[in-house]
């Protein structure tokens, strides 16, 4: 689990059929200033993640991964 930021959206012309219709997000993952507590900066890595609340670019998301976030 970590907290990221979406940086964009992302389209595919092709997905397995239990993705149709499901939107997906390019989120960087967040970390703590080191300098500023209270303030978070971006790592510097990207993750392409699957969007079933209707996120948008700019916000702030928990993001789960692993057997976890399975959509059943």
């Amino acid at each position: 689990m970590f907290i990221g930021r979406i940086t964009g959206s992302l389209v595919s012309s092709q997905k397995v059929e239990s993705m149709i219709g499901q939107k997906l997000l390019i989120v960087e993952p967040l970390r703590v200033d080191e300098k500023d507590a209270s303030s978070l900066k971006p790592t510097g890595r990207t993750f392409i993640t699957v969007d079933p609340l209707g996120c948008g670019e700019g916000q702030v998301v928990l993001c789960v991964q692993g057997s976890s976030a399975r959509f059943t």
